[in-house]
């Protein structure tokens, strides 16, 4: 999600999680014993409603300290963007729904203090194309949830339910087009409980976590022992990495962080003060710490792709045209990379292998959702499937140049057949 709503977590990103945990929280939805709403692919934004009555957008935690954007200073901000009509009709929409509320607003709104976080997935039926990756085949305004920065508003649930009960299905016309506005939709889950796919996720957990002392370990010991590995190779030593690792596990708020800083640490060591720097950067404890995650956000994934199979959106007109154009989309997407390749005028080739390779072959696109979110333990998670995927391979071909885009169709014919032939012998494999 990120900007004001933050970022929502994959099993794997919190690793304060223990193995054993993981493996309950997976066998949770493995059962379809949980309650998960859709995830939907579209532009997420912020507004709440002042007490003059006026509204204001916001987009992060600055907005918020800077008061928000006014209707006119939003527009401006998308003026001449690509997701400008998106964002400018979708706000129209959501905008006229609350207006409608009447004196309610305030109270629901808490005079401002609390910021409305929703989704606008845009589809233009001119070019029937979506805004986003997803074709949904309609326009839509999905609420997702109040935010509020007051920590003694304790009927902030209470208040977003109250808005949905009075939005939900509601209908607004924007220049001629139609959009619908939504809560969060419950998506029913299919039971693989005990099933091969969940067999085979519960064995590759308990294979990587025996080395630490099994269910009882946590991710945050797992991702300390692969660090200090990789920094004691590169010829770090036992204090450094202490440090270092301390700085990459640390979860709490910054402001209370007591460990070295950068700095610090690097005064330990000071002929190797770059080596450290490359490891103990936030920027670069961020990519380490992923990339040692991989194995882990693997294993996950492809339950998730198993879990999330043949699943339907609630928000897909025709869920069978949703997927086979995401299909078509990655099809194409790989041929303008590969091309680019060959070209050598882009150095994707690993990225593309790596996703390609989670993907397993275009035939595991089923679902026609971006993917689940769910509540355990107070915190709220999201399983993604293919879609990670997908949005990465297609994502990166539209911000390749205009000029390698043109391709001929023998080329596109080879090219399809090449990739589509390299991911079934990387799915033999596994």
């Amino acid at each position: 999600m990120g900007g004001l709503g933050g970022h929502m977590a994959h099993l794997h990103e919190d690793i304060n999680l223990t193995f054993g945990e993981i493996k309950d929280i997976l066998a949770t939805v493995a059962s379809a014993n949980i309650e998960v709403t859709e995830k939907v692919d579209g532009y997420n934004h912020f507004l709440t409603v002042l007490p003059t009555g006026e509204i204001r957008t916001f987009r992060n935690t600055g907005d918020v300290k800077r008061g928000g954007m006014t209707p006119q200073e939003y527009a401006d901000k998308w003026k001449g963007h690509p997701a400008e009509f998106g964002f400018m009709r979708g706000f129209s929409a959501v905008s006229q729904a609350i207006e409608g509320l009447g004196s309610q607003v305030k109270s629901i709104f808490k005079n401002g203090s609390r910021y409305l976080n929703m989704e606008i997935m845009y589809y233009n039926a001119e070019t029937d194309r979506d805004s986003n990756i997803i074709n949904y085949g309609a326009s839509y305004v999905v609420l997702h949830g109040f935010s509020s920065f007051d920590d003694e508003d304790l009927e902030v649930d209470k208040g977003f339910e109250q808005l949905v009960d009075a939005l939900n299905k509601t209908e607004v016309e924007i220049d001629q087009e139609l959009w619908q506005i939504y809560g969060p939709q419950i998506i029913p889950l299919i039971n693989i409980a005990n099933g091969k796919a969940h067999q085979i996720l519960n064995q590759r957990i308990d294979q990587v976590s025996a080395e630490y002392g099994g269910d009882s370990a946590t991710l945050s010991e797992y991702v300390a022992d692969k660090l200090s590995i990789k920094m004691s190779e590169a010829g770090l030593s036992e204090d450094v990495i202490r440090h270092v690792v301390q700085r990459a596990i640390y979860t709490g708020d910054p402001k209370t962080y007591e460990g070295l800083s950068v700095n610090n640490i690097k005064k330990i060591d000071k002929k190797n003060a770059a080596i450290i720097s490359s490891f103990a950067t936030s920027t670069n404890i961020k990519k380490h710490v992923s990339h040692v995650l991989r194995p882990i956000e693997r294993i996950i994934s492809d339950f998730a792709i198993e879990v999330l199979r043949g699943i339907e959106s609630f928000f897909a007109i025709d869920h069978d045209a949703a997927v086979q154009k995401m299909r078509q989309q990655v099809e194409e997407s790989i041929v303008q990379i590969r091309q680019a390749i060959e070209s050598g005028t882009a150095n994707l080739g690993e990225m593309v292998d790596r996703q390609l390779e989670k993907l397993g072959g275009i035939e595991n696109i089923t679902a026609s959702l971006e993917g689940i979110v769910f509540r355990y333990n107070g915190k709220n998670y999201k399983l993604t499937g293919t879609f990670a995927m997908v949005n990465q391979i297609i994502g990166r071909a539209m911000r390749l140049p205009k000029e390698e885009k043109t391709i001929s169709e023998s080329y596109l014919r080879r090219l399809i057949r090449e990739s589509l032939n390299k991911n079934i012998i990387n799915s033999n494999r596994h």
